[in-house]
C-alpha cells in the first residue's frame, strides 16, 4: 500500500480522480475545498456535497449517451401524442409501459393500425420512457435490420450482429409486415424475436396488419406470422385507430395543423463525437478525460436520506413565509429515484423544506393534503403527467399563488407552449443544472424584502 508524501497538499489529484473516472469531482474540488474550509464542514458534510454533485453529473450523462444511442429518428413522448386522433386508446391504456414493470417480466407490445395514426410515435415513447427510468434502448426499421443481418452474413459477421439486437433493454421493430420478407429473411428475424423472449427482453412493434387478424388467430401463412405469434404469447396488442394525423375532420384541429408546421420534429442531438463516445451504440460509457459536469452518467442513488450542508450566508435564499417562522415548502415530483433525491438535495441545500412525490397519483395527495409554495413537476410522471397535475392546481382557488416550474426532458415550441397556456411559470429541459434550477425558482418567490414589508 503506497503512503502519502509528508506534505499532502503537494499531491496532485487531478491523475488519481481521472483514473477513476471522476471527472465532476475533478473540475469542482478545489472550489468545495475553499467552501468547506469557509464555512468550517465536517468530513461528513463535505463528502457529501463533492458525491452528490458527481451523482448529478453521471445521471445527466448517462441519459444524454442513451438516447443518442437508442438512434430514434426523432424524439417524441407520450405527452406529445394527441388523443383526440384515437377512437379505441387513452393515455391510460399505456400506463403499465410508462413503469419498469414490463421490462422485468419481458413483456411485448404490438401496435397495430393504419398508416399515420401515430404507431411509432408511440413506440419511441414508451421506449424513451424506459430510457428515463435507467433501462437502454434501440430503434430499428425491420427493413434496415433485415439489410444489416443479410450482409452480416455476406460477411461472416452474423453472430456478432445478433448480439448486437440482444444487448438493449428494450428493442423498437418499426415497420414489421409492412411488406412480404423471404423465408431467409423472416427466419433471421424469428431469431432475435425469439432470444429476446428467452432472455426476458421485451419488443416493442409496429405494425400495418389489421388488429382482428392478430387477435382472431389467422396466423400461420405469412413467413412473419411466427414472429406475431411469439410476440403476442408473451406480450400485448394495442389496436390504433382513427383519423390520421394531418387532417383536419375534428374540431379545433386546424389551429394544431397550422402550429405544427412551424415546428420541427425533435431530433435526437447529434453533438460532436468526443473520446468519451462509445463504439457501438450500447457501450458502457466512459467520462475519463471529461471536464464537464454539465451531462450526467447514473449511479446508485443513496441508501439513506442526505443532510446537506447550508449554503454560504450570501448564496442562501431566505425561504421564510410571509409568517417569517416557516420555511417555504416545495414540492418535487419525478419518478427517477436518482434525480428525484438531486433534487431534494439541492433545493434542501438552499433552505427550502421540500415534499417528493415519485409518481402524479401521490403528488395529487400531497397537494390536497397542503398547500405548497412552489412545485417542480416532470411532465412525464406516472399516472398523471405534470401538464394535468399543473392543470389541476390552476383549476384550484387555494393554489393561484403557487408557482410551477415544468421539466421536461425535450425542448420543443409546442410543449412550452403548452405549458405556459396552462399556467406554468417556467419550463426546464434536461440535462440541466440542479443549481440553476433552484436559482430559476428563486426568481418567482417572495424576496426577504417584501416578505418583511
Amino acid at each position: 500500500m503506497s503512503s502519502l508524501p509528508p506534505d499532502e497538499t503537494s499531491v496532485n489529484l487531478d491523475p488519481l480522480l481521472r483514473r477513476l473516472q471522476l471527472g465532476c469531482t475533478r473540475q469542482n474540488w478545489r472550489k468545495l475545498v475553499e467552501q468547506a474550509q469557509l464555512e468550517e464542514w465536517s468530513h461528513e458534510r463535505f463528502l457529501t456535497v463533492l458525491l452528490m454533485e458527481e451523482v448529478t453529473f453521471k445521471q445527466q450523462r448517462l441519459l444524454t449517451s442513451n438516447t443518442r444511442a437508442a438512434r430514434f429518428p426523432f424524439l417524441k413522448t407520450l405527452d406529445d401524442f394527441d388523443f383526440s386522433y384515437q377512437t379505441a386508446l387513452s393515455r391510460k391504456d399505456f400506463s403499465p409501459f410508462l413503469t419498469d414493470e414490463y421490462i422485468r417480466e419481458g413483456r411485448n407490445l404490438v401496435l397495430s393500425g393504419g398508416g399515420g395514426v401515430g404507431k411509432t410515435h408511440l413506440a419511441i415513447a414508451m421506449a424513451y420512457q424506459a430510457i428515463q427510468n435507467g433501462y437502454r434502448a434501440l430503434f430499428v426499421t425491420v427493413d434496415s435490420l433485415l439489410e444489416e443481418l443479410i450482409a452480416s452474413v455476406r460477411s461472416g459477421l452474423l453472430n456478432e450482429t445478433v448480439s448486437r439486437f440482444l444487448q438493449p433493454d428494450v428493442l423498437v421493430l418499426d415497420e414489421l409486415g409492412y411488406r412480404s420478407y423471404g423465408p431467409e429473411a423472416a427466419n433471421h428475424l424469428f431469431g432475435i424475436v425469439k432470444k429476446r423472449q428467452a432472455r426476458l427482453l421485451p419488443v416493442i412493434a409496429t405494425t400495418v396488419k389489421r388488429g382482428a387478424d392478430l387477435e382472431g388467430g389467422a396466423l400461420g401463412a405469412d413467413p412473419t406470422d411466427l414472429i406475431y405469434d411469439t410476440l403476442l404469447r408473451q406480450g400485448e396488442l394495442m389496436v390504433v385507430e382513427g383519423v390520421p394525423f394531418g387532417t383536419d375532420k375534428f374540431p379545433g384541429e386546424a389551429l394544431r395543423a397550422l402550429a405544427d408546421e412551424s415546428v420541427a420534429e425533435a431530433r435526437v442531438d447529434s453533438a460532436d463525437p468526443t473520446e468519451n463516445e462509445p463504439a457501438e451504440p450500447q457501450a458502457p460509457v466512459s467520462e475519463a478525460g471529461d471536464d464537464s459536469c454539465e451531462a450526467g452518467e447514473s449511479d446508485r442513488p443513496p441508501t439513506a436520506p442526505l443532510q446537506p450542508p447550508p449554503l454560504p450566508a450570501s448564496q442562501r435564499f431566505d425561504t421564510r413565509t410571509t409568517s417569517g417562522n416557516e420555511q417555504l415548502t416545495v414540492l418535487v415530483v419525478q419518478d427517477d429515484e436518482v434525480a428525484r433525491e438531486i433534487l431534494d438535495y439541492h433545493l434542501g441545500r438552499a433552505g427550502f423544506d421540500v415534499r417528493c412525490a415519485e409518481d402524479g397519483e401521490q403528488a395529487r395527495h400531497l397537494l390536497d393534503d397542503q398547500q405548497f409554495d412552489a412545485a417542480v413537476l416532470d411532465i412525464h410522471s406516472r399516472i398523471r403527467s405534470g401538464f394535468e397535475l399543473l392543470e389541476e392546481i390552476r383549476h384550484d382557488d387555494r393554489k393561484q399563488s403557487m408557482k410551477v416550474v415544468l421539466l421536461s426532458s425535450q425542448r420543443g415550441e409546442e410543449d412550452e407552449i403548452k405549458a405556459f397556456n396552462l399556467g406554468a411559470n417556467d419550463y426546464v429541459v434536461k440535462p440541466f443544472s440542479p443549481r440553476v434550477l433552484v436559482a430559476r425558482l428563486m426568481r418567482f418567490l417572495p424576496s426577504p424584502t417584501s416578505k418583511e414589508e
